[in-house]
C-alpha cells in the first residue's frame, strides 16, 4: 500500500514538473482569447511567473529530491556547450568586454538622449534600439567566457581584508 501511494505521488509530481515547463507556452496564446486586458495580464503573469514556480515546488515535494536532481542535471547538460566550457582566448575575452561596455554605455547615453528629447525617435524604435543593445551586452557576457564569469562572481564575494 505504501509503495503504491509513493508511485502515485511520484507520477503526480512529474505531472506538475512537466506542467511547470508547459505553462509559459500557454501564456503565448492568452491574447488570442479576447479576454479583458486586466484579466489577460493576470493570466499571462501567472503562466509566466507564478504558475511555473508553484508547479515546480509542488512537483518537487511530490516527486522527491532524486527527480529534481536528475532534471537539474539534464538541464545543465543542455547548456554544457564546449564553446563555453573551454577557456576563452584573449581575443574573445577582449571582444566580449568590448561588447559589454559598448552595449551598456550606448544604452545609457541613448536613454538620456531620449529622455531629454535630443533625439526624436518613435517609442517603438527606441524599444528596438534598447533591446538590441541589451542583446549585445548579453552576448558579450557569453563571448567573454568562463574567466569573465569567475571575475564577475568574485565581485560579489566579501573577503574582509584588502591585500
Amino acid at each position: 500500500m505504501q509503495s503504491k501511494l509513493k508511485k502515485i505521488l511520484y507520477k503526480i509530481g512529474l505531472f506538475f514538473i512537466i506542467l511547470a515547463f508547459i505553462t509559459p507556452l500557454i501564456a503565448l496564446i492568452v491574447p488570442f482569447f479576447k479576454f479583458d486586458k486586466t484579466f489577460s495580464s493576470v493570466l499571462i503573469g501567472f503562466f509566466l511567473i507564478g504558475g511555473p514556480e508553484l508547479f515546480l515546488i509542488l512537483g518537487g515535494l511530490l516527486a522527491g529530491k532524486k527527480v529534481i536532481d536528475s532534471i537539474k542535471n539534464k538541464v545543465k547538460g543542455l547548456f554544457s556547450i564546449p564553446f563555453f566550457k573551454n577557456p576563452a582566448p584573449q581575443w574573445r575575452f577582449n571582444l566580449g568586454i568590448a561588447m559589454i561596455i559598448l552595449g551598456m554605455l550606448a544604452n545609457w547615453i541613448l536613454a538620456y538622449l531620449f529622455m531629454t528629447e535630443t533625439i526624436n525617435i518613435m517609442p517603438n524604435k527606441q524599444l528596438w534600439i534598447a533591446a538590441s543593445l541589451d542583446a549585445l551586452t548579453f552576448l558579450g557576457i557569453f563571448a567573454a567566457g568562463p574567466e569573465f564569469w569567475n571575475k564577475l562572481r568574485k565581485l560579489f564575494i566579501w573577503v574582509g581584508s584588502i591585500e
